[in-house]
């Protein structure tokens, strides 16, 4: 159960002096009640994320990149709005397994109303070392990842210098 994880720790402690401390051995978890967030400097939309409202806010006819999650290569490049009704459909209706696992919510309402954590951000590298007014600064620094159930991705490095932290919206995320 989520409650014996030995990993649980109070939003308190989840700064990033303790994160450089105790390294990135295993995952983290975190209650998810609104004044953990808070304490965690973590900011959501009022809404709740869905598929669907993801693509509302990033455009429902924005393209996203798919990964088969068979062969781990790449799937269809689809309308937000076709990946919306794929993932909300019927399981047994899907030909493919799919996941769109780097939407860039750059340049979206969604860039302003989720916020990481302060300790993510506080070792975020490019916040941390890109020099003030250079251009260009990378503007790419959150992303959505949505999968349907029974997906997984392969073992991978993400994004060069990226801090990844997961919010599960609906369902739940197991680590290997």
């Amino acid at each position: 159960a989520f409650r014996d994880y030995h990993g649980t720790v109070g939003p308190e402690e989840v700064t990033a002096d303790f994160l450089r401390r105790v390294g990135f051995r295993e995952p983290l978890l975190v209650g998810a009640e609104p004044e953990v967030a808070r304490a965690l400097g973590l900011r959501l939309p009022d809404f709740r994320l869905t598929a669907r409202s993801i693509a509302a806010a990033v455009g429902l006819t924005a393209k996203a990149h798919t990964i088969n999650v068979r062969t781990q290569g790449p799937g269809p490049r689809m309308t937000l709005a076709d990946w919306a009704d794929y993932f909300d459909g019927p399981p047994e209706a899907r030909q493919k397994l799919l996941n769109v696992v780097s939407l860039s919510l750059a340049g979206t309402s969604l860039e302003r109303e989720v916020i990481a954590p302060a300790a993510v951000r506080g070792m975020d590298l490019v916040v941390a070392t890109w020099p003030p007014g250079e251009e260009p600064r990378p503007e790419v620094l959150l992303y959505a990842l949505m999968s349907p159930s029974g997906a997984f991705t392969d073992f991978h490095v993400d994004f060069g210098g990226s801090s990844v932290w997961y919010h599960v919206a609906s369902g739940t995320k197991t680590f290997l």
